[in-house]
């Protein structure tokens, strides 16, 4: 329900004239990675035996390992070098340094909140940070939103509403079978 409801809500009409074919595969492509992610990193969390922020540390060690080479040779195969354009608006690295901050206390919640929730409870939480992420931004910048847009965010609440009332009865359940 959640990730069709922020699909359709994305989509603009009947025909892809102003929509992007892309855009939406990518959209698709982080809503499903999402609840694969979670469900890997639970698997990895059980297996090793690590705490939420060894689990973190291990990610953002892989996610370097990976990213640099990129970046590398992006930067050195390309005409936008990125050391040139630190130096020319050295203001940046400010706003770089405070999304690396709060990043890295996002992250801190979310391998918290695998560690507590589980991880469809997770997958859950990040589809709707990001789905707030728009709500507010559609508030933040007035924009009107379409009979259908409205009735895919009751759809996307409703679905989070359903897991967490399925989620409580299943911790009622297991606590009343414990006993």
């Amino acid at each position: 329900m959640i990730t069709s409801g922020v699909i359709i809500f994305n989509w603009k009409g009947t025909n892809f004239d102003n929509d992007s074919v892309l855009g939406l595969i990518i959209l698709f492509c982080s809503l499903a990675l999402d609840s694969f992610t979670s469900y890997y990193a639970e698997y990895i969390r059980r297996s090793t035996s690590m705490t939420s922020l060894q689990c973190m540390n291990s990610c953002c060690s892989w996610g370097a390992i990976v990213l640099l080479p990129i970046i590398f040779f992006i930067n050195v195969f390309s005409d936008d070098n990125i050391i040139t354009y630190l130096i020319e608006y050295p203001d940046i690295l400010l706003d770089i340094f405070y999304f690396g901050i709060t990043s890295a206390i996002g992250q801190t919640f979310i391998f918290w909140a695998l560690r507590i929730f589980g991880p469809l409870s997770l997958s859950i939480i990040t589809t709707i940070r990001k789905y707030l992420t728009v709500l507010v931004s559609i508030i933040w910048f007035s924009h009107s939103l379409s009979n259908l847009q409205w009735a895919c965010m009751v759809i996307v609440f409703s679905g989070t509403f359903m897991d967490i009332m399925v989620s409580y009865k299943n911790v009622k359940i297991k606590e009343k079978e414990s006993f």
